[in-house]
């Protein structure tokens, strides 16, 4: 049971607030469905469209983080640490590598949304 527990608390992005966006734009559509009678499937369309693109975002988020791990080499804490210190203190060396790992992790993301874009 820790397993899983351990995989919903790391993947709770796509686990729990995927499915709770659709959970929260059908439960709009049915508060504001019985407030205006004129909303129609269209506004439903619209709200699950929202919910759909969230999940194409968080997509592109996940595979943005996969990429830089796997680009990067992964750091022990005190390396961190360290690195944080140099970064603070003004570092050209510390702020370059900073610089870098935040580039290529944009590329990575607006790759991955441009990606999972809806061509429609």
């Amino acid at each position: 049971m820790g397993r899983v527990s351990g995989w919903f608390k790391r993947y709770q992005e796509f686990a729990g607030l995927v499915p709770g966006l659709v959970f929260l734009s059908l439960l709009a559509w049915v508060v504001f469905g019985a407030l205006d009678r004129r909303l129609g499937t269209d506004a439903l369309a619209m709200l699950l469209e929202l919910a759909i693109r969230s999940a194409f975002a968080f997509a592109a988020l996940g595979l943005a983080n996969l990429a830089l791990r796997r680009q990067r080499r992964r750091l022990e804490p005190g390396e961190a640490a360290a690195l944080w210190v140099r970064v603070l203190n003004g570092e050209r060396g510390a702020l370059i590598v900073y610089l870098t790992d935040t580039f290529v992790w944009s590329l990575a993301f607006i790759s991955a949304l441009l990606f999972f874009w809806p061509s429609g």
